[in-house]
Formats: structure tokens, sequence, C-alpha cells
């Protein structure tokens, strides 16, 4: 059985709970041959809801960036998410060093165990950047 894992942010017209915080990122399991689907329960250190994210897949693991806040109030989140396919926990990534400024709207691919990240903008300042996260690093 054919199976496609897709990125879905939880929208529903910036549903909020009532401390006006977004849901929390999902996830659902496509099958292709039949075009039915199931949410997929996560765990750990979830990503709040965010629209025009890079998310891409490197073995078991899907690697998420960026991304803007569904409603203004909420920062902007600079981190990396690591999401284990296996056990369907997230991890958020720490990292030391230059820090690259948040961004939404980028693109991104892995070669190699690298993510590769190009442009994006953050309230208007576009980027012409490419940046290289090197997952050998982590730890």
């Amino acid at each position: 059985m054919l199976q496609l894992l897709c990125h879905l942010t939880t929208l529903s017209s910036m549903e909020a709970n009532t401390k006006g915080r977004l849901k929390k990122m999902s996830f659902i399991s496509i099958r292709v041959n039949s075009l039915s689907g199931n949410h997929l329960a996560t765990t750990g250190d979830v990503p709040n809801g965010r629209k025009d994210s890079a998310i891409v897949a490197m073995g078991n693991f899907v690697l998420m960036y960026g991304g803007e806040p569904l409603v203004g109030s909420e920062p902007w989140d600079p981190n990396f998410y690591l999401l284990n396919i296996n056990n369907r926990q997230w991890i958020r990534v720490r990292m030391e060093g230059s820090i690259p400024r948040e961004r939404s709207g980028h693109s991104a691919v892995t070669i190699g165990g690298v993510m590769y990240i190009w442009g994006g903008q953050c309230s208007g300042h576009y980027f012409k950047e490419i940046l290289a996260f090197n997952t050998s690093n982590c730890k």
C-alpha cells in the first residue's frame, strides 16, 4: 500500500482557543490508492500553527522550518523542528552559534543530510540568501 505523508496546518478561519492561541500543527496520512486519510497524533515539542513554512523529508524524519504565525500577536518562531515518523514525536532542535532570522515563504530541499533553505521574508524584508542546516551536527 502506497502512503503519502502530507503537511496540514490547522487554519479553520484562524480558529483559536479561549487564550487566543492557535491549535498546534497536525499531520494527516493519505492513502493515494483510495484517497482516504487519517490524522496522525503527534507528541513532544509540537510547533504552533503557521503558514508558508518549509517542510522536507529526510529518511524517517520530517524537518520543518519557519512560517508566519497565524495570529499577529504570536511571535515568529526561529526554531527548526524534527518529526520522527516512527514514534510521531516532535523535537525542537536546539541551535548554537548564529541563528538565522525567522522567515516565511521560503523554499527548501535536502541533499545528503543537509537542508538547504532559499529566500523567504519577514515583515516585508525579503531575503536573498541560502542557508544550510546540517543534520549530522545534531546530537
